[in-house]
This record gives structure tokens, sequence and C-alpha cells, in this order.
């Protein structure tokens, strides 16, 4: 029956699975149909709005996922059972991107340092707000940023391959730049950017 609280679930699952095949129209529609059956269940809100983004459909994807955000605290009047980052830090970093391809930087900063003090140890979200303070050139806080993250995550490649870049952009952190590369290189030594960097350098 509609209003059995595994039926929402199934639509979510079915949705997902839809997405993992790449089939993005089925997706969609498995979500439409089951938010008319329950117009603000998170989950549903969630692969509908990621399931917009992989098509390209930005607007509608920062729609879903604005509205699941102000929906996330609501109490439950159904049993469920998903991931707690959906109802935050996870949606706040989808959501970011999706500003960030919408030229909506500003807005994107917002929701990735709310979603690190949601999540700390959220690789993508501190990887995803280094990008974008290196994409605006503003090294000091990028650098700070990125190596903050490193001491919570020190066994992430991506943070360090990250601050090497940083480095190498500002210019006159070159002696810093050449340690950076060779601690990646020290961890991926087959990294052919690294060793493309480190010669260059």
């Amino acid at each position: 029956h509609p209003t059995d609280s595994t039926v929402r679930k199934c639509y979510a699952m079915l949705a997902h699975a839809h997405r993992n095949q790449g089939d993005l129209t089925a997706a969609l529609a498995v979500c439409r149909e089951g938010l008319r059956v329950a117009p603000d269940d998170l989950e549903l809100l969630f692969h509908e709005g990621l399931t917009h983004h992989q098509m390209g459909a930005l607007t509608d994807a920062e729609s879903c996922l604005v509205r699941l955000l102000s929906i996330a605290n609501r109490p439950d009047s159904h049993f469920s059972s998903i991931d707690l980052g959906i109802r935050s830090y996870t949606t706040r970093h989808n959501l970011a991107v999706v500003y960030t391809e919408q030229g909506k930087d500003a807005e994107a900063e917002i929701q990735w340092r709310r979603a690190i003090s949601e999540e700390p140890n959220f690789l993508a979200v501190r990887l995803g707000l280094g990008e974008l303070l290196l994409k605006q050139r503003r090294f000091s806080e990028a650098r700070a940023h990125v190596e903050q993250s490193i001491g919570l995550l020190p066994e992430s490649l991506p943070l360090r391959v990250l601050l090497s870049h940083v480095l190498l952009q500002a210019h006159d952190e070159l002696p810093a730049a050449e340690s950076a590369l060779k601690e990646v290189l020290a961890r991926d030594d087959a990294n052919a950017e690294a060793q493309h960097n480190l010669g260059t350098l």
C-alpha cells in the first residue's frame, strides 16, 4: 500500500539502481512517481537532485537539493533508514558542486564550509573547498585549509596533490612545493603529474 513505510524506500532503491545502470530517464521517472506518493521523502529528493545533475539540468538539481536541506530536520512520521549525510553534509557537498558549475562560487563556499562543520573528515568536501580557494587564487587560505585537512586525513594522496598545486601556483613557495611533490611521489612513485611538475620545478 502506498502509505507503507517500505514503499518510499523501494522507490529510492529502484531509482538508485537505474542511476547505477546509467538509465537516467528511468531514474528520474521513478523519483517523480515516488515523490507523488511521498512528497517530502529525503532520499528520493536526493536521488532526483543527483539525476538532474547528471543530466545537466543544474537549476532542477539545485531546486531538489535546496528543498531537501530545508526539510531535512523535520521529524519523520514514518520508519526510515537513510545515510545521515543525506540530511546534511553529503547533500551540501553535491549542492556546492552544482553551484560551482553554475558559477555561484560564493554559495558553493558556504555549503562546503557548513559541510565541514558537520563532518570534518569528509574528504570530498575538503577537496572541493580547497580547489575552490585555489581557483580563486586565495593561496594563503588554500594552503592553510589543505594543510589542516592533511592533518586530519594524513593518508589522503589527493590532498597532498592539491597542496602541491597550491604551492606551485603561489610561485613564492617553490621550496615547499618541491617537498610537497616529493611527498606525493613517496606515496605514489608512478604519479606522472607529480614527476612532470617536479622535473619542471
